[in-house]
């Protein structure tokens, strides 16, 4: 396997995108590559060289990554036969993996979820510092943290200024830099590294200051997943029924650390789903949008994928994929 797998995996390591740093050597480039391997041999082959052919793009790469574990998953726990980029019934566009198990069908289209707080920009600088002054020296370990706000053209603007200033910056000297009328922006700081190059000892997500922890916005998580769900409804070729399922698939690893099972639980049923079953505090998606073409919102965690049902198809959901690997009913972390 390690002969077959090599050319996959030498091409991980010279082009997949710098912030999946995981991928970019073993084991993490094995793993990845048996995995392609694997695909290819089940006749998924169009989602693997689809894959290969976008990895070097951070905004591709990370989709068809989730759409890469789903499909090995299914393979490895023998769920029937999943099938890539098909395209039937009402559907306007095709469905990232469709899976068909005796006579049920599920459909699930998948969505990376990246940009919530910066974490695509930050994740995006800190994988081009650590190539582009791999070779400095003496060597700096450094301390991130940034504001919320900041977009593409700021991150720009502040790697522009980070290569004007890098030659200076020392151990134990903080650094700060600001857009133009901001009162707050990136600061830094560096400590001793025993090699040469730039590299991340610790990074903190985007927040209101320096030294706040890191939050969900009210806002945003809800937000970020009826965007998932809309986004799939245009794949969805057939409605919800006992043996039809649409699944919208919500990784958010790129932004782990920012929620947890309880955020995902409140943002679709409500701040407590039997207050919001009774009518009171019914501010989750579920209750508020009506999206009840899809019969779940699924979250990778993982080697498992947590499903959360639509009140609509609850009962279905439930018999057919609750307890069944790699599916399992998602929960809040509170009673």
């Amino acid at each position: 396997m390690h002969n077959v797998t090599e050319p996959y995996k030498t091409r991980i390591e010279s082009r997949i995108h710098g912030s999946l740093r995981g991928f970019k050597k073993s084991p993490g480039s094995d793993l990845l590559a048996q995995r392609l391997q694997r695909l290819d041999e089940r006749g998924l082959g169009g989602l693997v060289h689809s894959f290969i052919r976008q990895m070097g793009r951070q905004d591709r790469a990370w989709g068809l990554l989730v759409e890469i574990n789903l499909a090995d998953s299914l393979v490895m726990s023998d769920r029937g036969t999943p099938l890539w980029n098909r395209q039937d019934g009402c559907a306007t566009a095709p469905c990232d993996i469709t899976l068909k198990e005796g006579t049920l069908r599920a459909d699930f289209q998948c969505k990376a979820i990246l940009n919530a707080f910066n974490e695509m920009w930050i994740k995006d600088f800190l994988a081009w510092v650590e190539k582009r002054y791999a070779k400095r020296e003496p060597g700096l370990l450094l301390d991130f943290a940034s504001v919320l706000g900041l977009g593409e053209s700021e991150f720009r603007a502040f790697k522009a200024w980070f290569c004007d200033n890098e030659a200076r910056f020392v151990i134990g000297q903080a650094e700060e830099w600001r857009p133009i009328g901001g009162a707050r922006g990136i600061s830094l700081s560096f400590s001793a590294r025993d090699r040469p190059g730039i590299a991340r000892i610790r990074t903190r997500g985007a927040a209101n200051d320096y030294g706040d922890a890191v939050f969900v916005s009210q806002g945003e998580l809800p937000k970020k997943l009826l965007n998932c769900c809309n986004e799939a409804r245009r794949t969805f070729g057939f409605a919800p029924q006992s043996r039809q399922f649409n699944f919208a698939v919500a990784d958010l690893s790129a932004i782990s650390g920012t929620f947890d099972q309880e955020d995902i639980f409140e943002a679709l049923y409500g701040t407590r789903r039997r207050a919001a079953c009774a009518g009171r505090l019914a501010n989750g998606i579920f209750i508020n949008e009506r999206i009840d073409w899809v019969s779940a919102v699924i979250v990778p965690m993982n080697e498992e994928y947590a499903i959360y049902p639509h009140p609509s198809h609850e009962q279905a959901v439930r018999s057919a994929w609750g307890a069944r690997p790699p599916f399992r009913l998602g929960r809040a972390t509170v009673a």
